[in-house]
């Protein structure tokens, strides 16, 4: 892409900065000078040689993403450098636009891939006068950009959620130019259905009152703060994503439909039951009057899509399928904590109430598989963190022998995350780093959850088998995933994705 102009790189894709809240990952030791100038000089050329959107299909461009997250897991420079080169096998030569895009024709183009470095010379321009943040709340969350014309939230979330991760990226670890490049990436996506977060949607969110601000200031928005200690306060009223997602299961108009491919089956899900979600989705409960609720709501949405990626692929009888669509709903939700720490407080609510309207759309896309007491149950009775599905290769080095108290299995691998991160790191698939890292994060800040943590949250319409889940869900989840991308397991998806495509139609 074009983009910033070769002067600005250096200011639009600086070094790495601090996480904007505890609620973003953290970064793992290993990260050093020369891991840190390989993933800047990588990112510089990336955006300067390769087009954000490749092919018909307008395929993305994930270099950056696992680059970022090589690097956040503490890679060491010559990986970073290998996966680039082999992830540019794939990439297309970026190509300049037949025209300019200004605010007077920002509209005529939207959904037209040539005119994709237009788009992101546009917004580079509007960060450079305005900054992220600004940008950001008028292209994505105003009125203006969403209720008479341009629909760019709805943009914002096409393609899978791939413009919002692009964007997470750049809010995470303080990179404008991704946020350019992410915007552009939405401008330039194929918008199926404007209906669901178009007027009616914006009209439904209200700017919060004054006294609602003042008590919703959000601890988790601070760098010293503990998101892991946030009191639970869901009351009889409250409705969870758990409520929603019973209501989904429970309504015939949604039950799985199968079309002839899986892009057929997309727009059927948009444009036919894309209302019906949305007024499911509506109903979801975020009081800002209450403190702390908006991390809350989106420890709700980890929780949910980790349930739905885990449980879906998990089978009493078959070895466990990772989703490749519902493995994005878990990535995508890591970048929630970046976007929240920025946005005002009506844009922080029209950003989870969409993300939730559209991760329901993609788990009914699918096939809507069950995940309800039984599934749950079932999933929960038959894995266990007991003994790892991975464990380290090679002899493992210990400067002493453990006293003899320690079992043999822990011995052998004392903290399991330590080999499913080391893994991540060489698995040749773009995404296994991303998911690891997501259900580390989830672990580090939700692993102490106890047993029956939701049992009894919101209303009594909420799914069954909540009470069962402790924060070993994660653990969980990493591990089957793990297995799942072992080198002896068969390539299941194109591109040569180990990933499972064909869905929950059965």
């Amino acid at each position: 892409m074009n983009g910033p102009s070769s002067q600005n790189l250096k200011a639009f894709f600086p070094k790495p900065s601090l996480p904007p809240t505890s609620l973003c990952p953290q970064r793992f030791p290993g990260i050093d000078d020369d891991t840190t100038e390989t993933l800047v000089k990588l990112l510089r050329e990336n955006h300067v040689k390769y087009h954000v959107l490749y092919g018909e299909r307008k395929f993305h461009n994930h270099i950056a993403h696992r680059l970022l997250a090589l690097w956040a897991l503490g890679a060491q420079g010559s990986i970073i450098q290998a996966y680039y080169e082999t992830d540019g096998e794939l990439m297309h030569k970026s190509l300049k636009s037949p025209a300019e895009i200004t605010e007077s024709n920002f509209f005529e183009h939207l959904g037209d891939v040539d005119y994709c470095s237009s788009y992101s010379d546009f917004f580079a321009k509007e960060i450079q006068v305005h900054g992220t943040v600004e940008t950001l709340e008028k292209f994505v969350f105003s009125d203006e950009y969403n209720v008479d014309k341009g629909f760019m939230l709805g943009q914002y979330w096409a393609g899978v959620l791939h413009p919002m991760i692009h964007v997470g990226y750049g809010m995470e670890f303080g990179i404008p130019g991704l946020v350019a490049e992410g915007l552009a990436m939405g401008a330039t996506s194929d918008l199926i259905n404007s209906d669901i977060l178009g007027k009616s949607f914006f009209k439904n969110v209200p700017a919060p009152d004054n006294v609602a601000l003042a008590a919703s200031s959000l601890s988790s928005l601070s760098l010293r703060s503990d998101p892991s200690s946030a009191q639970a306060i869901h009351g009889n009223t409250d409705t969870t994503v758990f409520d929603v997602l019973a209501s989904i299961l429970a309504d015939d108009r949604l039950a799985t439909h199968k079309s002839k491919d899986l892009f057929t089956e997309l727009e059927f899900t948009m444009n036919e039951r894309g209302s019906l979600v949305r007024e499911r989705a509506d109903k979801w409960t975020i009081d800002v009057s209450k403190p702390g609720e908006i991390e809350r709501k989106i420890e709700e949405l980890f929780w949910l899509n980790t349930l739905i990626y885990a449980v879906a692929g998990w089978s009493e009888d078959k070895e466990f399928r990772g989703d490749f669509f519902y493995m994005h709903l878990v990535t995508s939700a890591l970048f929630l904590p970046s976007h929240v720490a920025y946005l005002s407080p009506r844009s922080q609510i029209l950003l989870l109430r969409s993300y939730l309207t559209m991760s329901l759309l993609t788990y009914i896309f699918r096939g809507r598989p069950p995940v309800d007491s039984p599934a749950i149950t079932a999933f929960w009775n038959g894995t266990t963190t007991a003994h790892s599905l991975v464990t380290p290769t090679g002899p493992l080095s210990v400067p002493h022998t453990p006293v003899r108290a320690v079992p043999a299995d822990a011995a052998q691998n004392p903290n399991p995350w330590l080999p499913l991160v080391q893994s991540a790191i060489l698995n040749e698939n773009d995404h296994h780093a991303k998911i690891v890292r997501a259900l580390l994060h989830c672990a580090q800040v939700y692993g102490s959850r106890p047993k029956g943590h939701w049992a009894g949250k919101g209303g009594s319409d909420a799914i069954g088998g909540l009470e069962v889940l402790d924060g070993t869900l994660f653990l969980r989840a990493a591990e089957l995933t793990a297995w799942f991308e072992r080198d002896e397991n068969q390539e299941w998806g194109p591109g040569h994705q180990r990933w499972a495509f064909e869905g929950f139609y059965g």
